[in-house]
């Protein structure tokens, strides 16, 4: 279980999704021992996740097409398969329609497993490359992109914060 009252999201967040973000996965070496400790670890996991909220509400409007979810996903998928990985279709779709607010996909459908959380984790930094790189950013938009994540993460944090002392 995450204490959420010693998490905090800073600088080193910010600089961690941008490295993430231009460089890939291998940006995070350099970071490697903080995320192995689940406390030091959620507020990067948190960042990364609220990047990924962003970037698909930036990409999908309010009434998008099903159809164009699953496009898009085979798409990210086609790329990913030249690493010699993929994952679930299903789970890539869900993940997007999820941080869309669609009511069929319930936020207790999230996973439990390993296997399942490794699908899902591996579905979201590979769309959230994606579409992020699909936007040809320039150095001011990423800026602009990170400072929103990271506000968007705070925010979540701060409710979290908020509900755990209740």
């Amino acid at each position: 279980m995450i204490d959420w009252s010693a998490v905090e999201i800073g600088a080193e967040h910010e600089a961690a999704l941008r490295a993430y973000l231009m460089d890939g996965p291998a940006a995070w070496l350099a970071i490697q021992d903080n995320l192995a400790v689940p406390q030091t670890a959620a507020g990067y996991t948190q960042v990364l996740q609220t990047a990924f909220g962003v970037a698909v509400k930036r990409r999908f409007s309010a009434g998008y097409d099903i159809n164009q979810l699953i496009r898009y996903v085979a798409d990210a998928r086609l790329l990913l398969r030249k690493s010699g990985r993929d994952f679930n279709p299903r789970v890539g779709e869900n993940l997007i329609r999820r941080y869309l607010g669609d009511p069929t996909v319930s936020e207790n459908a999230k996973p439990v497993e390993t296997a399942d959380v490794e699908q899902e984790t591996l579905a979201l930094t590979t769309l959230l490359r994606f579409l992020v790189n699909e936007s040809e950013p320039t150095k001011e938009w990423l800026d602009e992109f990170v400072r929103e994540a990271a506000d968007a993460a705070r925010l979540w944090l701060e409710t979290q914060q908020t509900a755990d002392l209740r």
